[in-house]
């Protein structure tokens, strides 16, 4: 073997890399880390952004599918209360309310029933003989 020059049927050493400094590696992580974190919070950002109008969307279109049911509700009530009130003015749905509330016509007489109340439930103390 010579140590002159290779020549070109001569393979080449590879050239000695110079070692990794473990402090470049550790620093090289963190930035990877941290980029990674901060596109990762970017990316959330964006989703959010984009998806917000959607969400509002549901939450009103929720609220008026309420709205409207409060309004079918009502409009119920007012059909029931608009029916009682055009048979309460008429003569026998007035006769009727007016007995409901103790009236009587000139020379009738008014004879209460009174149901007869549940005996009081025992309180326990024995009668003395």
């Amino acid at each position: 073997m010579s140590y002159s020059q290779p020549t070109s049927e001569e393979p080449r050493r590879p050239r000695r890399r110079a070692p990794r400094r473990v402090v470049n590696y550790y620093v090289r992580i963190a930035g990877y880390a941290t980029f990674g974190i901060l596109g990762a919070f970017l990316v959330w950002s964006f989703v959010l952004k984009v998806l917000h109008p959607y969400q509002l969307s549901f939450t009103v279109g929720k609220e008026i599918r309420a709205a409207k049911a409060d309004l079918q509700k009502q409009n119920a009530r007012n059909a029931v209360l608009a029916s009682r009130l055009a048979y309460l003015q008429t003569p026998e749905g007035a006769e009727t309310e007016a007995r409901r509330a103790g009236f009587a016509r000139p020379g009738e007489q008014v004879y209460l029933i009174r149901t007869a109340s549940p005996e009081p439930p025992a309180t326990g103390a024995k009668e003395k003989p």
